[in-house]
């Protein structure tokens, strides 16, 4: 941006803040009270408030940065996936009973015995037990998995974290001088409007005494 601009910008800034200062001051001769005092405080707040935030989403447009707001939620839609992990289930049934696990939650219910010889059962028994160590070492590689993906997940959440805030920073350093004149006039009312409405009273007494 050229130089004229820039000091067609500032001059502007002063202007526009001279004019508030005499609309201020109109206002505290018209209205002699603490009310107005606080009431021109708040607004030269919310003038700066909202100059400054101006400011922001401007530099964050030119320097192409996301939002603030859509980095906050788009992180905790992230965190709330990572924690949500499905149940899992296991169910086994014999002629003897049945067994069931769900999450971390196991069941056996006993069933009805028919005669058999003893080496009869203990070969049920042992192909029972072989097939629960299968399924229950699938399902420890599922949750192994499962929660190998979820630090992935994570590392390329906090990697995007650090890149943008990488990217934030790198836009506070480029942002051009000329926009620090939008800023200062922001924090110059908001400092004001803080000043009228926290010490209302001493400046309602000085006014009493010298201006009212």
């Amino acid at each position: 941006m050229g130089k004229p601009e820039e000091t067609g910008r500032n001059e502007s800034l002063v202007w526009s803040s001279v004019a508030l200062l005499v609309i201020g001051g109109l206002v505290l001769i018209r209205f002699e009270s603490a009310d107005a005092i606080r009431r021109l405080g708040l607004v030269f707040e919310i003038i700066g408030l909202v100059s400054v935030m101006l400011q922001v989403w401007d530099a964050e447009r030119r320097h192409r940065i996301e939002s603030l707001w859509k980095r906050l939620a788009a992180y905790l839609s992230n965190a709330a996936l990572l924690f949500r992990a499905p149940p899992r289930h296991i169910n086994m049934e014999a002629e003897s009973g049945s067994f069931q696990l769900k999450g971390s939650d196991a069941k056996f219910e006993q069933g009805n015995v028919t005669p058999m010889d003893e080496l009869g059962r203990i070969l049920l028994l042992e192909q029972r037990v072989s097939a629960l160590h299968e399924q229950l070492s699938q399902a420890n590689k599922r949750i192994a998995a499962e929660a190998k993906s979820a630090m992935d997940a994570i590392d390329d959440l906090k990697s995007k974290l650090a890149d943008a805030a990488k990217q934030t920073s790198d836009a506070i350093k480029g942002i051009e001088t000329d926009h620090l004149g939008v800023t200062k006039f922001g924090l110059f009312w908001l400092l004001a409007g803080l000043i009228l409405t926290t010490a209302t009273p001493e400046i309602e007494c000085f006014l009493r005494r010298f201006v009212w």
